[in-house]
């Protein structure tokens, strides 16, 4: 458990608790986003069956290899992309729920369980013009770059969302400590200044060739998104 200011990372939204399979990953995986996977290991391909089966979401926290962090986004396979002969499965997951991981279950099935508490906002708490000021900035790198493979986000699009920064978060080539920063805070306010204080670093070095990278490859997302950006 976090040990944290609570009330800067569990904040006021709606939540409700759930026992859910673990999938601990070196990747943050945020509501809305979709993220291919590969699974090989026997208690995983288990795990994703089941949760095929069921209907249910499985939950992916990042690990770092020394420690599997708390806040987490319970998932759902949203594609079955191809079943192996040994049994391997190419998935395609959709993020669904922002979730804080309370503690791992022992012996409740063949692969690793836990309690999870869920986050889900009911309506939109942010700043208009924070938000303006963070799609102009991500527009800026964009014109700088010249890459017909990166475009414009559209401000009207984003602030018919209730968490923008979880879609601008899959663009803008943040690295994993600060995408698990993100999905850890509770407020979509504390959430944009994570992301406009990283643009407005990237802003001087937008010809650079390693920045524009990992700006296009969108850190492993994948669409479809929920416009297009």
């Amino acid at each position: 458990m976090s040990e944290r200011d609570p009330k800067k990372y569990l904040g006021r939204a709606t939540s409700r608790l759930t026992v859910r399979g673990v999938f601990p990953l070196e990747v943050v995986v945020f509501p809305g986003s979709y993220i291919p996977l590969y699974i090989f290991e026997e208690r995983y391909k288990k795990m994703v069956q089941d949760c095929i089966d069921k209907d249910e979401e499985f939950g992916i926290n990042y690990t770092s290899g020394e420690k599997i962090y708390d806040f987490g986004c319970l998932v759902r396979v949203s594609e079955v992309t191809k079943i192996h002969k040994n049994g391997e499965m190419n998935i395609i997951v959709v993020g669904c729920e922002r979730a804080r991981l309370d503690d791992m279950l022992d012996g409740r099935a063949e692969y690793l369980m836990g309690n999870y508490e869920c986050y889900v906002p009911e309506e939109k708490e942010f700043d208009v013009d924070l938000l303006e000021d963070v799609s102009e900035l991500y527009n800026r790198i964009v014109s700088s770059v010249e890459n017909p493979i990166l475009q414009n986000i559209k401000y009207d699009d984003l602030n018919r969302l209730i968490n923008p920064s979880y879609l601008i978060a899959q663009k803008a080539g943040l690295s994993i400590e600060e995408r698990q920063e993100i999905l850890s805070l509770a407020y979509e306010n504390d959430r944009l200044e994570v992301i406009r204080k990283h643009l407005k670093g990237v802003i001087p070095l937008a010809t650079k060739t390693d920045i524009i990278q990992k700006v296009i490859k969108n850190n492993g997302y994948i669409g479809p998104y929920t416009f297009g950006i």
